[in-house]
């Protein structure tokens, strides 16, 4: 179909659809998967009647299953996730293998012999059965209770993962695992294999990602796999472990580290700038704070009446924390003290300290617009860590005292100082590190 985006522009794409003002997304398929896929059309509702939103969706959800159709075709012993999922849940509805024969199978096998009994007795399951309703039946011979799958493994990993609330975390996890599941297929837990894992490596590298993220994505799979192993008390060595990533981290790019004079230079050009992609440079500048921790911020975490004025991170309803020790409370010095107060006397709605960026993926938006605004200088909001790290460093800064600054790790220097004096400790290194414009 067509979709107007305008007056002038339009798009053609053929698995979108229009039921009303909602569109969906209609792809046929391949005659040789129907009976594995147990349907002839995936349809799936974009809950959207915004055409650009459609497409881009549909695009998505195009390569998805062009490529899930690929991988079916290449390997007639894999099952569609999307079959397992749903026969999944109509073996838990029949809870035991006894109540699905005496309820599904022995029903439709009668229908099916019609009173033959050599038909009931040498007609093979598939005839008379669903695709659906015959990976359930397999899934309860498995006894699904004490198989671990390769889909259930993600829900157990969620069951007790402190993160689970964190929609953007959840997001990239998932990503990664179900990446994995579509290119093995939904194979048992306990089928998996060095050399599978291997193949899993040279797959993602072939698509053409960097080494880095190779091996994130592999980190999310070795926790979900150990989760799994652990809390069904499986006996499986881990084929993951220790695994070689060809040439890793030469394909790293640097990190941009801004010269002495760049943080200077970036104060003076945005010191009468009231924007969000401004101000939040400024505010990098001398906390080093991840941009999420910041531009997902409430208003009632910032502090100014206190004796040292200081900000929490801390998750909220649009953003988590990347670790435990993320969660922390560090002071507000020289530039961005200055900073912070100009984006309190903003006008807003809600108590989003940046609301422009209170919203899911918020912190991927904040970060393309800084970003953006950053390319003169050839840095990025990242940059910013690296930069009050060096300087801490210069100036002799302890490194506990660094770590809690910018929530590393070990960065507990209530032990060494005490509470009652963590965020002055902490200010005075800030204030020996800060960025000081010529003339003030």
């Amino acid at each position: 179909m067509k979709v107007s985006l305008g007056i002038a522009v339009s798009i053609q794409t053929r698995y979108l659809q229009q039921r009303g003002l909602v569109y969906q997304f209609v792809m046929r398929v391949p005659a040789d998967l129907v009976r594995r896929y147990g349907k002839q059309f995936v349809r799936i509702s974009l809950k959207t009647s915004n055409g650009l939103e459609a497409v881009t969706k549909t695009e998505v959800l195009a390569k998805k299953y062009l490529a899930q159709f690929a991988a079916l075709q290449a390997n007639p012993n894999l099952t569609p996730i999307e079959v397992t999922t749903n026969a999944r849940e109509l073996a838990d509805s029949w809870g035991t293998m006894a109540n699905f024969i005496e309820h599904v199978v022995e029903p439709k096998q009668d229908r099916y012999a019609n009173g033959d009994e050599d038909v009931y007795r040498e007609a093979p399951p598939s005839d008379y059965l669903t695709p659906l309703e015959l990976e359930a039946g397999k899934l309860l011979r498995e006894e699904l209770d004490t198989t671990v799958r390769l889909s259930t493994a993600l829900a157990l990993y969620w069951k007790n993962h402190r993160r689970s609330g964190d929609p953007e975390f959840v997001v990239k996890v998932e990503r990664d695992w179900n990446k994995f599941v579509s290119f093995l297929g939904d194979i048992p837990i306990l089928d998996l294999s060095r050399a599978q894992a291997r193949r899993l490596i040279e797959h993602l590298t072939e698509q053409g990602l960097k080494t880095t993220s190779v091996r994130r994505s592999l980190s999310h799979i070795v926790a979900i796999f150990t989760s799994a192993v652990r809390e069904a008390e499986l006996r499986k060595q881990n084929p993951f472990e220790r695994l070689h990533i060809a040439g890793e981290g030469e394909d790293a790019k640097a990190a941009a580290v801004p010269t002495r004079e760049t943080p200077q230079d970036i104060a003076r050009a945005f010191q009468d700038d009231t924007s969000g992609t401004a101000l939040l440079p400024l505010i990098l500048m001398e906390t080093g704070t991840r941009i999420a921790e910041f531009s997902g911020m409430k208003v009632g975490d910032v502090f100014f009446d206190a004796p040292v004025p200081y900000a929490r991170i801390k998750p909220n309803e649009w953003r988590g924390v990347k670790t435990i020790s993320s969660v922390r409370d560090f002071p507000l010095v020289g530039i961005t003290l200055e900073a912070v107060r100009k984006v309190l006397k903003l006008p807003r709605t809600g108590d989003a300290l940046f609301p422009q960026y209170a919203k899911k993926n918020g912190n991927t938006n904040a970060s393309a617009a800084v970003n953006k605004r950053l390319e003169r200088w050839e840095i990025t909001s990242k940059s910013f860590r690296h930069s009050l790290k060096d300087r801490l460093r210069e100036v002799g800064c302890p490194k506990d005292i660094r770590d809690a600054i910018q929530g590393h790790e070990n960065g507990d220097i209530a032990e060494t100082y005490g509470l009652g004096h963590t965020l002055l400790t902490m200010q005075r290194w800030l204030e020996k590190s800060k960025v000081v414009l010529p003339g003030t």
